[in-house]
């Protein structure tokens, strides 16, 4: 009777319909024994605890991903700090199965995972930036957590996002506050997965267990690294491998060449007539013509990306862009390069990371290696990159300022390197103060500023953003600081 309500619970409660679940363990998941004599050195203990177990086992086949962890409270910040248990899934292609769910105290388990005792929230991290993901994060908050008890909780995520076609590629830290550390992947045996070590890391065990072969890491020796304050996004001394399905930057290209289908995607009505007048004010010169749709996916598509489900690397067709007149960074790529191949001048989608950048080029091929879009347009044997989520820029299009995004993977058929970008002026500015001093009555002071390149879009973005008077008031205010008594 126990087993049958529990089955009613999981099959008929709003957290089971919203992707939520509790399951025994999977059947393939290796038991996983903890060394309590293993813990971390005091000084990599931080925030009041540490990780007694990190395991994770994925299975490629079952498209699984499983983590149990093991937090051990070892002061009271800790037991403010590790006492809820949160995980962030996306519904729309994952759902979450948690198996278990308690404090560990004096050797004893107390279970705390109930299905009625799971919250729900929507995890929108990056609506400040516009960007909106459709992520859900379920979280529960434990009682009666006390100093020395342990953290114990296990789920699976089960799903993968479908825009990558079955191929995985995803990165993995090692740290040395870990006490027992394992790592499984598990894959058909005709799979092959490319594995990058960084920073010291092991390399794996190669195992066949039944009808798998399995990658595993069991309590890898790891060198601490030595944390620096101020130091870039795209830096760590931390020993971390990389693991991709994708074995070279071609078949990345091809990957992405596909979802953004070739270009080969109509165009609205409304948008050829407008293509039309370009063309006439254009005449016989492509690079004007390519200004102005430049100017109107940048000043006329405002920046809003709905980055839910697939469409977290999948962009939205063109026709649906230019009729909402809005879009992500892929989203406004795809529209101005498909404008551009509709008129004969030939430009592509191309992937940059605005973290990476110039180290882009040391990072495993893998669609996760990027995380912006930009359009490079052919000119001779080389590309003019221009950046469509900019917007208020100005001048020709040989002189489109373009970020130092390093290196870029330009979508074309049969594409198999990076490509480096070419950056424009970041920030020039010059400044020409003229003081005309009279003793008696009244002097003047004549400020002239000329901006070019990133400092050029900066100011211009200034000025469409506030008000005169606001303007005027912070450089008089400037301005006072230097000189007593200055007005406009």
């Amino acid at each position: 009777m126990l087993v049958l309500l529990f089955l009613f619970l999981c099959c008929h409660s709003p957290l089971a319909k919203s992707g939520i679940q509790i399951r025994p363990e999977p059947a393939w998941i290796e038991s996983v024994v903890v060394n309590p004599a293993r813990f971390p050195a005091s000084a990599d203990i931080s925030n009041g605890f540490y990780y007694q177990l990190m395991d994770r086992q994925v299975n490629l086949v079952n498209q699984t991903s499983y983590l149990h962890l093991i937090r051990h409270i070892v002061n009271e910040s800790g037991v403010q700090d590790a006492s809820e248990v949160s995980v962030s899934f996306s519904p729309q292609f994952q759902h979450l199965i948690f198996h278990k769910l308690g404090i560990i105290r004096n050797g004893k388990f107390i279970s705390q995972l109930q299905i009625s005792k799971i919250e729900l929230a929507d995890e929108e991290t990056n609506v400040s930036a516009y960007e909106y993901n459709g992520i859900r994060r379920a979280y529960v908050i434990l009682k009666d957590v006390q100093k020395g008890d342990l953290i114990d909780v296990s789920y699976s995520l089960v799903g993968v996002n479908p825009v990558f076609a079955n191929r995985y590629s995803e990165s993995f830290y090692f740290y040395t506050s870990v006490a027992n550390y394992y790592l499984s992947i598990l894959t058909s045996p005709e799979t092959h997965l490319y594995i990058k070590t960084v920073n010291g890391a092991a390399p794996p065990s190669e195992l066949t267990v039944g009808a798998y072969k399995k990658y595993q890491w069991t309590n890898p020796e790891v060198k601490p690294g030595l944390a620096e304050s101020g130091t870039p996004s795209w830096y760590t001394r931390d020993a971390y491998i990389s693991v991709s399905e994708f074995s070279d930057w071609k078949e990345v290209a091809a990957w992405g060449l596909g979802i953004f289908c070739n270009y080969q995607l109509p165009l609205p009505a409304a948008l050829l007539l407008r293509m039309d007048s370009w063309r006439k004010q254009a005449g016989d010169e492509p690079d004007v013509f390519a200004n102005l749709a430049l100017r109107f996916v940048q000043d006329q598509i405002r920046y809003l990306g709905m980055e839910i489900g697939a469409n977290t690397h999948q962009p939205h067709a063109p026709a649906e862009v230019y009729n909402q007149r809005f879009g992500d960074c892929k989203d406004k790529s795809l529209l101005l390069a498909t404008i551009l191949n509709h008129e004969n001048i030939t430009a592509y989608v191309a992937l940059a990371n605005t973290e990476e950048r110039g180290h882009l080029c040391d990072v495993m091929p893998s669609p996760y290696a990027f995380n912006h879009a930009i359009v490079a347009v052919k000119r001779g044997i080389g590309y003019i990159f221009l950046d469509p989520t900019l917007s208020m820029q100005r001048g020709e299009l040989v002189n489109a300022y373009i970020p130092a995004y390093g290196w870029a993977l330009v979508l074309k058929q049969d594409e198999n390197k990076l490509t480096p970008i070419d950056a424009g002026v970041q920030n020039y500015s010059e400044v020409e103060e003229e003081i005309d001093a009279h003793f008696h009555g009244s002097s003047s002071l004549k400020v002239v500023s000329n901006y070019k390149g990133g400092a050029a879009n900066d100011v211009r973005y200034t000025l469409s953003t506030n008000s005169q008077k606001d303007i005027t008031e912070s450089y008089l205010s400037y301005y006072q600081k230097l000189f007593d008594g200055v007005v406009v």
